[in-house]
């Protein structure tokens, strides 16, 4: 598709965009996951019948995300850039911010002592967006508790690597201090392991 039709406005974006509006007004979660799901409805059948609408991608990303569907999320949000890369700029903020909200409840998870369903979110921060390391510290720890270390170290080597990645550049230098310190820590756990 062109351009131009690769990311229209359509009924199933128009309707979708209104219910996602609706859902970040809403305080109550059940309401919010209502209007989030109300949304994914109309997505869906853009997806099947508007398929080659990169718009359609973009919000249904944006959705899966809110829902915690961190796959799908990927997925959609993959096909969107292929169909129109100027979403890229626009996708890697909506990737980080699913990334905090997962990571955020992820650790509430943690704190609860609930740390199968923290694992699972912190996984899927992880593959959402890989360019921070505070997650795959947490899962480090959380795999190293539950004796799986061979999947330890790669957390811990992975949160080595994310440290010194892209985006340490954009740290302030508070937060350059706190990642390096996360660093020397993933080194610690790795040799340790």
């Amino acid at each position: 598709p062109t351009v131009a039709s690769a990311q229209r406005d359509s009924r199933y974006t128009r309707e979708a965009s209104k219910h996602i509006g609706l859902a970040m007004t809403r305080s109550d979660e059940a309401q919010r996951k209502q209007m989030y799901e109300t949304a994914l409805t109309h997505l869906r059948e853009g997806m099947e019948r508007d398929g080659d609408n990169a718009k359609v991608w973009l919000l249904a990303g944006s959705v899966f995300a809110a829902l915690g569907d961190m796959v799908e999320a990927d997925r959609a949000f993959v096909k969107a850039v292929q169909m129109h890369p100027a979403y890229a700029e626009e996708i890697a903020g909506e990737r980080e911010q699913a990334w905090i909200d997962a990571f955020n409840n992820g650790v509430d998870l943690m704190d609860q002592q609930r740390y199968d369903d923290a694992i699972r979110l912190m996984e899927g921060a992880q593959l959402i967006y890989n360019q921070r390391p505070e997650a795959l510290m947490n899962l480090g720890a959380l795999y190293a508790n539950r004796g799986e270390t061979d999947k330890a170290l790669k957390a811990f080597e992975n949160a080595n690597e994310a440290s010194r990645g892209p985006l340490f550049e954009k740290l302030d230098e508070e937060q350059k201090g706190a990642w390096v310190r996360m660093r020397d820590m993933a080194k610690l756990n790795i040799a340790q392991i």
